[in-house]
C-alpha cells in the first residue's frame, strides 16, 4: 500500500513540477527518476528515523545494498513494511552526554568525507572476502581490541553505555524483527553480504577463541553485535535462501 501511494503521489508531483518548470522535459525527467526511486525513499527514512549522525551512517551503510528493482509482490510488501516501520519507530531518549558521544562517534559524515566512508566500507568488504589474510595482517590490533572490549574499563565507559542503549532500542523497536528481514527480501546483495559476514565471523572465532568471552558478555547484557546488522543464523535466513 505504501509503495502504491508513493508512486501515485510521485506521479502527481512530477506533473506539477513539469508545469511549474515551463515544461522543461530534461529537468522534469531527472525529477521523475528521483521521485520514483523507492530505494532513495528508504535511505531518506533511515536517516530521519534514527538519532543524529547515526541515522546518516545507517542510511549510508544500508544504502550500498539498495539498488535493486522492486519487481515482485513480495518485494513490494517488504517495502511497505520497511516504510511503515521507519515512519512509526519511536524516538529514542538519549542523555545529553551520550548524545554528544554519539554525534562525535559518527561525526564527519558530510559530503567531503563520503569518499572516505565509502572507502571504509570497501575495505570491510575486502576483509570479508579474504578474512584469513586480514586477520593475520591485523592480529595484534585485533587482540588489543578484544582485550579492551572485555575489560572492566570498557564495560563502565560511556561508549559501552551508548552501545547498549542503541542495541536495546533496536531490539525493542522491531529493527531486527522487521527492518533486517525485509531488507533481505529487497536486496540480494545484502543477503550476500550477510552470508560473507557470517562466514568471516566463524573464521574469526576460530582464530581468536578469546572472542567467545566478548560474546558471553554480550549475551548476558542481551546485546547483539555488530549494531547495524542482525547476526545471521542459517536456520532462520529463509529470506536469503529463497533468492
Amino acid at each position: 500500500m505504501h509503495l502504491q501511494v508513493h508512486q501515485i503521489k510521485a506521479r502527481i508531483e512530477c506533473i506539477d513540477h513539469l508545469i511549474a518548470g515551463g515544461y522543461n522535459l530534461a529537468e522534469s525527467e531527472i525529477h521523475v527518476e528521483r521521485s520514483l526511486d523507492e530505494n532513495a525513499i528508504i535511505k531518506d527514512r533511515l536517516e530521519r528515523a534514527f538519532p543524529g549522525n547515526y541515522g546518516i551512517f545507517l542510511s549510508l551503510h544500508f544504502g550500498r545494498f539498495l539498488h535493486e528493482k522492486i519487481d515482485s509482490a513480495e518485494k513490494a510488501a517488504a517495502f511497505d513494511k520497511i516504510i511503515s516501520f521507519l515512519d512509526h519507530v519511536e524516538n529514542i531518549e538519549i542523555p545529553k552526554d551520550l548524545a554528544d558521544l554519539l554525534n562525535e562517534t559518527y561525526r564527519g559524515i558530510e559530503a567531503e568525507t563520503l569518499e572516505n566512508i565509502a572507502q571504509g566500507f570497501h575495505t570491510m568488504v575486502q576483509a570479508m572476502d579474504h578474512p584469513e589474510e586480514y586477520m593475520e595482517a591485523n592480529r595484534l590490533a585485533i587482540k588489543d581490541y578484544l582485550q579492551y572490549r572485555t575489560s572492566e574499563a570498557y564495560q563502565n565507559s560511556p561508549a559501552c553505555q551508548l552501545q547498549q542503549l542503541l542495541l536495546d532500542f533496536q531490539r525493542s523497536s522491531g529493527y531486527y524483527d522487521i527492518l533486517i528481514p525485509n531488507l533481505k527480501i529487497l536486496s540480494q546483495s545484502y543477503c550476500s553480504y550477510l552470508k560473507k559476514l557470517h562466514e568471516a565471523n566463524e573464521q574469526f572465532l576460530q582464530q581468536f577463541p578469546e572472542a567467545q568471552k566478548l560474546m558471553q558478555i554480550q549475551a548476558q547484557d542481551s546485546l547483539q553485535d555488530p549494531p547495524q546488522d542482525s547476526p545471521q543464523d542459517p536456520a532462520v535466513d529463509k529470506e536469503c535462501d529463497k533468492q
